[in-house]
């Protein structure tokens, strides 16, 4: 089963095989987030975007 993909203010989740669970892979460093809604995962996602790009102002 082939779920398709949501997209919630620019935050691109999947869902699992079975349906019931969402998650997205940052695309910096591989870390996974899981969730049960695609809101709760883009809002995570954001905040862990953020974190990269705080982390870049600072090295640079």
């Amino acid at each position: 089963m082939v779920a398709e993909d949501v997209v919630v203010e620019g935050i691109r989740c999947f869902k699992d095989s079975r349906g019931v669970f969402y998650g997205w892979i940052c695309p910096y460093c591989g870390h996974a987030i899981a969730g049960r809604t695609p809101y709760s995962i883009a809002y995570s996602a954001r905040e862990h975007l953020a974190r990269h790009f705080r982390f870049i102002r600072e090295v640079v």
